[in-house]
C-alpha cells in the first residue's frame, strides 16, 4: 500500500493522469484560470470605443468619472481590483447600456474569480461591442470558469476570429479545451501559442497533462522537466518528475540517477531525499531508505518532507512512538503536508485511536484529497462498528444527481457489504458496472470482484474477475493485483486455472510496491520465492498489508501440503485482520477447510 494519499478501492476515473495522486492530477481548473488571469490577463486593455450608449447627460458624465476612478484604483498596489470593482458597478449601473461600462465592470469581476456575477454584463458587452474581442475573451473566461466548456468554447472562437494572433485567446482555447477534456485540441490550441509569448507554468502544466493523458509520456518528460526547472524547490513537482522518469526509464535508471545527484558534492536535503524515495519502494532496496532520510532530515532540519518520510520508515520498523513524534515535527512546520497527516491517521488507526484517525481524515479532505479522506474515514466508522454511521457518511459523500458509476457509490457498496447486507452491495456494484464508460467497465468489474471475494462469495468473484481480464482492452496490462485474486479465487477448485493466473501475475515484473507486494504473492504461490520476500513487500505496505501477506503464505502451505504450518500462517493472517476486513472470509474459510 502507497503512503501516497491516493484512492486505493475504486476504479480510478477518466481520463486521469496515470500514476499521480488523484487531485494532483490534474490542476484544479479555476486555479489555472485564477492564475493565468492574475499573470496575463491584465493585458485586456478597457480601451475608449464609441460613444456612450444615451442617457441623462448627468449620469453618463459621472459614469465616466468613475470609470476613470476604477482604472486608478485597480492599478493602485495598496488598492486593487477589489477597491475598484463597487466604483465599476456604480459606473455599470449609470450607463448601462455602454460596452465599455459592462466590460470593465466584467472584467473586474473575472479578475476576481466572481464568474458567475460576470457573465451578465459581459453578454451584454457582447450584444453591444460584437466585434471587440474583448468581451468574447472575457467572457470566455468566465464561462470557463463556471464550467460551461462548449459555450466558452464559442466565445473564444468568436475572439480568435477577431484577433486570430492574440496569445491570451489561444492560450483560454487551451484551458477550456482542458475542462472538456479535449486533450488533442489542447495541444493544437499550445502549439498555436507558441512563438507569440514565453512557456508559463500554467502553459507547461496543460501541455504535460494533455500528453500524459493522450499516453505520449516521453513527449510529456520535456514540459514536465521545464516546469520543475522553473521551480527546483517544489518538492510535489520533483517528485511528480521523479515518477515520470521511471514511468519512461524504468525504476534502476531512476535510482542510479538519484543516486549520483544525492552522492554529489554539496548535494542538498532535496536530492538525499528523492533518492530515499525511490530506494524505499522496492523491498531489496527499503532498509538503505531510512539513513538517507535521516541524512536529508539533519542536513535541513525544517524539511518537512524528509520527516515524513523518516516517520513512514520507523512506521514500517515497528518504532510507532518516534513516528509519531516526527510525524507531529514535519507537520508543525507544514501543516498542509497531506502525506503526514495520511500517515498519522494510519498510524492513530493501526493503534486503534479511531477518533484520532478520523480527525486527521477530516483535516486531510480539507487540504483536497478527498477520496482518500473519505475511505479513511469510512474504514474509522466500520472497524469501529459503527455500520448504520458508515453506511449514512458514505451516502451524505454522494454529490446530488451523480451518475450511477460516480466514484463515491463503491464507498456505498462496501459499507453494506461490511454491514453483512451482501445482496444490497452486490446491486450497487452491478449497477456501477453496467453505467461505466466500455473503456473502463473492466476495471469497475475487477473492483466489483474483489467486493464478492470480501463478503465470502468465492463462485461470484471467480466470474467477475474473470470477466474483467476477459474485457480489459488491448494495451491495458491488468495488474498483479487482480491477477493474485483471479487466482485465488478458482484455487480450491481448479489449481491449474489458479497457476494460469499467477503466472501473468508473476511475469509483470513490477517488483515496486503498491503492486510489487502482489506480483511476490504470484511467486509465492508458484513456488519462485520465499516468505520472507513477500513479507519484505509487504512491509513497505505496512500494517494493512501484513493480513494478505500472511494470506499468502497460508495458501501457498496448504496447496503444498503442509497443513499445520499452513494453519499457522492462516491464524497470523487473521491476527493482522481488523474486522470484517479482507480478506477475513478466505481466512476463516481456510481454517475451517484444515479443521479449526
Amino acid at each position: 500500500m502507497s503512503d501516497d494519499p491516493t484512492p486505493t478501492s475504486q476504479p480510478a476515473a477518466q481520463p486521469a493522469t496515470p500514476g499521480a495522486p488523484e487531485e494532483a492530477s490534474r490542476l484544479p481548473l479555476i486555479l489555472i484560470v485564477g492564475a493565468a488571469l492574475v499573470a496575463g490577463a491584465a493585458g485586456v486593455a478597457l480601451r475608449q470605443g464609441s460613444d456612450p450608449a444615451p442617457g441623462t447627460p448627468a449620469a453618463l458624465a459621472r459614469a465616466e468619472e468613475l470609470m476613470t476612478q476604477g482604472e486608478e484604483l485597480a492599478r493602485r498596489p495598496d488598492a486593487g481590483v477589489k477597491s475598484a470593482v463597487e466604483v465599476l458597478a456604480d459606473a455599470h449601473r449609470l450607463a448601462p447600456d455602454d460596452p465599455r461600462t459592462n466590460l470593465a465592470y466584467g472584467r473586474a469581476l473575472v479578475l476576481l474569480d466572481r464568474f458567475p456575477e460576470a457573465l451578465p454584463p459581459l453578454n451584454r458587452a457582447r450584444e453591444l461591442a460584437p466585434d471587440d474581442a474583448d468581451g468574447h475573451l472575457l467572457a470566455g473566461m468566465a464561462l470557463t470558469g463556471v464550467q460551461r466548456f462548449d459555450d466558452a468554447l464559442a466565445a473564444l472562437e468568436r475572439a480568435r476570429a477577431l484577433r486570430p494572433d492574440d496569445p491570451q485567446v489561444h492560450y483560454f482555447l487551451a484551458v477550456a479545451a482542458y475542462g472538456a477534456e479535449d486533450f488533442e485540441a489542447i495541444l493544437a490550441h499550445l502549439d498555436a501559442l507558441a512563438g507569440k509569448a514565453p512557456d508559463s507554468p500554467q502553459t507547461l502544466q496543460l501541455r504535460y497533462t494533455a500528453l500524459r493523458v493522450l499516453g505520449r509520456r516521453v513527449e510529456a518528460l520535456e514540459p514536465l522537466r521545464r516546469l520543475a526547472a522553473l521551480s527546483p524547490r517544489d518538492v510535489r513537482l520533483r517528485r511528480d518528475l521523479q515518477d515520470a522518469e521511471v514511468e519512461v526509464l524504468g525504476w534502476a535508471a531512476a535510482v542510479e540517477e538519484a543516486g549520483r545527484a544525492a552522492a554529489a558534492e554539496g548535494a542538498d536535503a532535496l536530492a538525499l531525499y528523492l533518492h530515499a524515495r525511490l530506494l524505499a519502494q522496492h523491498p531489496r532496496t527499503a532498509p538503505e531508505a531510512r539513513p538517507l532520510y535521516e541524512r536529508a532530515a539533519a542536513r535541513e532540519p525544517g524539511f518537512a518532507w524528509a520527516l515524513a518520510g523518516l516517520a513512514v520508515e520507523l512506521m514500517r520498523d515497528g518504532e510507532h512512538d518516534a513516528a509519531r513524534e516526527r510525524l507531529r515535527e514535519a507537520l508543525e512546520l507544514d501543516p498542509t503536508l497531506a502525506e503526514a497527516v495520511l500517515a498519522l491517521a494510519k498510524l492513530e488507526h493501526a493503534a486503534g485511536r479511531l477518533d484520532d484517525a478520523r480527525g486527521h481524515h477530516d483535516r486531510l479532505a480539507q487540504a483536497g484529497y478527498q477520496a482518500a479522506a473519505r475511505e479513511g474515514v469510512l474504514a474509522c466508522l466500520l472497524d469501529g462498528g459503527r455500520h448504520d454511521d458508515a453506511l449514512a457518511f458514505a451516502r451524505g459523500v454522494l454529490p446530488q444527481g451523480a451518475p450511477a458509476d460516480h466514484p463515491a457509490r463503491w464507498l456505498e457498496a462496501h459499507a453494506l457489504a461490511r454491514a453483512g447486507r451482501a445482496d444490497e452491495a452486490a446491486a450497487i456494484a452491478r449497477a456501477i458496472v453496467d453505467a461505466t464508460p466500455e473503456a473502463a467497465r473492466w476495471r469497475a468489474r475487477a473492483a466489483a470482484g474483489r467486493g464478492r471475494r470480501a463478503a465470502g462469495r468465492r463462485a461470484d468473484a471467480r466470474a467477475a474477475l474473470d470477466d474483467a481480464l476477459h474485457e480489459a482492452p488491448k494495451g491495458s496490462r491488468p495488474g498483479p493485483n487482480l491477477l493474485l485474486w483471479a487466482g485465488v479465487s478458482r484455487a480450491q477448485e481448479d489449481v491449474e486455472g489458479a497457476r494460469a493466473r499467477w503466472r501473468q501475475g508473476a511475469d509483470t515484473g513490477e517488483e515496486r510496491n503498491p503492486e510489487g507486494l502482489y506480483t511476490w504473492a504470484c511467486r509465492r504461490l508458484l513456488g519462485e520465492a520465499t516468505r520472507d520476500h513477500v513479507l519484505a513487500a509487504a512491509r513497505i505496505g505496512g500494517v494493512q498489508d501484513h493480513n494478505d501477506a500472511w494470506f499468502v503464505e497460508g495458501l501457498a502451505l496448504e496447496l503444498a501440503g503442509h497443513g499445520e504450518e499452513a494453519r499457522a500462517a492462516y491464524l497470523k493472517a487473521r491476527e493482522a485482520t481488523r474486522a470484517a476486513e479482507a480478506p477475513g472470509r478466505l481466512i476463516d474459510e481456510a481454517l475451517e477447510r484444515l479443521g479449526e
